[in-house]
Order: C-alpha cells, then structure tokens, then sequence
C-alpha cells in the first residue's frame, strides 16, 4: 500500500468495479479531512461502496468527523441487502442488493 490518497467527505468507492479482475480484495488508504460533514452512508460493517468512505470511517469507529485521519479500506463482493444503524452519532440507510461494497482493514 502506498500513500494514502486525498478524500473529501463526499469521496466514495464507485472508482473499484467489483467485475474487474483484482479488485475483490484490494486494499485502499484514504486521508480523510478534519471537519468532516456527514455525506451518504448505507450499511453497517460492509458498505455499499456508492458510500461516502470517510463517513462510514466514523460510523465504523475508525476515525471522527473533527479529527478526520487515515483510514484503509477492502473492497468485498455485493451484498443482498444493507442494514441501517446509528453508531458513533452517524446514521447509516439500509438498501437491498448491491453489486460492490468496501470495509475498513
């Protein structure tokens, strides 16, 4: 893994197309601002990866919306459905069946 890269709070995983060879697996550091605003988030534990990655970072637990900080996601196969929650003062959507998704390492 290399330098993280540079995210905003509206950043998401749509860039990884879970159909290309490789791309199940492959890992990814983001640097996510302090004075995070709250972007779109569904799921929990795994995220639909049209997510917002540093907001589902704090959902996570990995970092805060002041601090920001590095976080390294995986990006994982599709799920039939998203569970919605609130942790860590976000709270997620739930959606159904998603063909691409990412968690955090």
């Amino acid at each position: 893994a290399g330098a993280a890269m540079s995210a905003t709070w509206s950043t998401d995983a749509l860039a990884y197309d879970c159909a290309s060879p490789g791309v199940i697996g492959s890992r990814h550091a983001y640097s996510c601002p302090a004075g995070g605003i709250e972007g779109s988030l569904w799921g929990t534990d795994i995220y639909t990866n049209d997510s917002s990655i540093c907001t589902a970072a704090v959902h996570a637990g990995r970092i805060s919306l002041a601090g920001g900080g590095v976080v390294t996601i995986e990006i994982a196969p599709g799920l039939s459905s998203y569970p919605s929650s609130t942790r860590n003062g976000i709270t997620s959507s739930s959606w159904g069946s998603w063909f691409c998704s990412f968690l955090f390492r």
